[in-house]
């Protein structure tokens, strides 16, 4: 799913990543440029691309396990995975649910009158999706059938995030807001009044990164209160992830790191893109304008730099030792 988690924190609890030096593992050609992270169950990573189709492959070979051809996606969003079933936006109008074992399309949404924004976010049998109408929409997983429909802002933005019964999803004219997914009720409704991009939740705080003004935001979990705003050096392009009192975000020039009292710690000056940090307890890895980097969280040191002849806005996925991602030259590549 994006960001790892529900609580798109994009951290890794028991992957390592390769640490360098690294090598391809494989590179899988699709005919058009892949934006999406990879989602991955059982040994097969999901990823979607620019050229209509939707690819399950094989991580130890890189062989295709099979292909759906779905013919308008350009598929943006990663793909969550929940039982026999992965669950993708395609990034034109509709969800699809796929057999994940042979791609057969179980149902999609075709004929609900919605446009579903980011990736899906499972919870119980239940599908959440902002729409950009401005709707959060409840979906039943199994039949692909609308059951509730909730107004939160005039459009909706960016991925939803889950933690403890609430779910948090940004809408514009830029506003937080926290629903329970069981009553149904808005709990809080914070107005930033910034352009934002992503969420990540903390035990405490929701995260968020903005372009004007150039900054990284903490909001209350509580009651939407603003606890603080770190200015960052240039707009902030990425979601923000967090783990172990620290967050990681990607702006238009920099990689940078800061603590949960808002200040900064580090900034690498390496041309960063919307790709979302992935993080492991000792390194965070983040694609660029050249291609894919891994750095020590601690120090800022580059353990390796991987160049692609293409830019780099899919957020990694670790698994083990190895880091999957896509670029804009229409691969996806792996990394050991």
């Amino acid at each position: 799913m994006a960001g790892v988690d529900l609580e798109n924190t994009g951290y890794h609890p028991t992957a390592t990543g390769p640490t360098g030096p690294v090598s391809e593992k494989w590179v899988f050609e699709t005919g058009d440029r892949v934006v999406a992270g990879a989602a991955v169950s059982d040994g097969v990573a999901y990823i979607g691309s620019f050229d209509g189709h939707f690819y399950a492959i094989d991580i130890e070979t890189g062989e295709e396990v099979w292909s759906t051809d779905l013919t308008y996606g350009f598929f943006a969003g990663t793909a969550t995975i929940v039982d026999d079933l992965v669950v993708v936006n395609d990034g034109a109008s509709s969800l699809y649910a796929l057999n994940r074992h042979t791609g057969e399309k179980v149902w999609d949404t075709k004929r609900i009158a919605f446009h579903a924004v980011g990736s899906p976010t499972i919870i119980e049998n239940k599908i959440y999706t902002h729409t950009e109408d401005g709707y959060l929409t409840t979906i039943t997983l199994d039949s692909g059938k609308v059951s509730n429909e909730i107004s939160l802002a005039p459009t909706g933005a960016e991925t939803t995030a889950f933690s403890e019964k609430l779910l948090y999803t940004i809408g514009r004219p830029y506003t937080i807001t926290a629903v329970d997914v069981v009553s149904g009720e808005k709990k809080w409704t914070a107005d930033t009044g910034r352009v934002m991009k992503g969420l990540a939740i903390t035990d405490e705080l929701v995260l968020t990164g903005s372009q004007k003004p150039k900054a990284v935001h903490a909001v209350s979990k509580a009651n939407g209160e603003i606890r603080w705003e770190c200015e960052v050096e240039t707009p902030v392009y990425s979601s923000v992830s967090v783990s172990s009192q620290s967050f990681f975000v990607c702006t238009k020039t920099n990689i940078t790191k800061g603590n949960l009292a808002g200040e900064i710690e580090w900034t690498i000056d390496r041309a960063g893109r919307r790709s979302n940090p992935s993080l492991t307890d000792k390194h965070v890895f983040t694609g660029t304008t050249e291609g894919m980097g891994a750095y020590d969280r601690d120090s800022s040191e580059e353990m390796w730099f991987y160049e692609t002849d293409n830019a780099v806005d899919s957020p990694p996925t670790i698994v083990n030792e190895t880091l999957i991602f896509g670029a804009k030259n229409g691969n996806v590549y792996a990394l050991e």
